[in-house]
């Protein structure tokens, strides 16, 4: 069995869909072609763009989850699906939740490829925090007004919280993990974190 993964996807998503096909004895293949000639595919994986699904007939596709931040019945995946599309693609929504609030902007009547919770997994071992504490809190911005975060800073000086502030696409990976261990809580003012892997993470440790 194989499977394309088509263009590019957030890097936790595809590690974790490269884990699941060596876990499940799939061939995983990559292209940056958006239209691949090549329908040979058992399973097509397109995060984040659309694909007629009559140009690989044979195949089960799996789109999202990064289509949208919100669906909107204008966008291809509602306009240009047909009947039979649905009975072999899926649109990934990562959770019930999100499955819920998208199902409020194109309900299930409208939605010929129907929305499906299925989370990606995230490849991080967990290990015991490390007490005591060396901060009280991260504060963890992205995309908000700079008045949210100066909030939020006030907010921990006025406490006397201990805290240490992250920007998105400000740090590595590892030593954000390596401050988490060594935190009480997180402080999320992010645009879309109904939909945030960082949160997933913060949760799992």
């Amino acid at each position: 069995m194989k499977l394309l993964h088509i263009n590019g996807s957030h890097a936790r998503n595809v590690e974790f869909m490269v884990r699941a096909c060596k876990l499940f004895n799939i061939e995983y293949h990559h292209t940056d072609d958006t239209f691949p000639v090549d329908n040979s595919y058992d399973i097509i994986w397109s995060p984040g763009t659309w694909i007629n699904p009559d140009n690989y007939p044979t195949s089960k596709i799996i789109f999202g989850p990064q289509f949208f931040v919100f669906p909107n019945t204008c966008d291809s995946l509602y306009r240009e699906s047909k009947k039979e599309h649905g009975l072999r693609c899926i649109y990934v929504c990562l959770s019930d939740w999100v499955k819920t609030v998208f199902d409020e902007f194109v309900p299930p009547s409208l939605q010929i490829i129907p929305h499906v919770p299925i989370p990606f997994g995230l490849d991080i071992e967990s290990r015991e925090k490390t007490k005591p504490y060396e901060y009280d809190c991260i504060i963890y911005y992205k995309d908000r007004d700079p008045s949210i975060l100066d909030f939020c800073k006030k907010f921990c000086i006025e406490k006397g919280l201990k805290h240490k502030i992250y920007s998105y696409r400000s740090y590595t990976r590892d030593d954000y993990i390596n401050t988490l261990y060594k935190t009480r809580f997180v402080i999320w003012e992010s645009t879309v974190a109904f939909k945030s892997i960082k949160i997933r993470n913060d949760l799992k440790e």
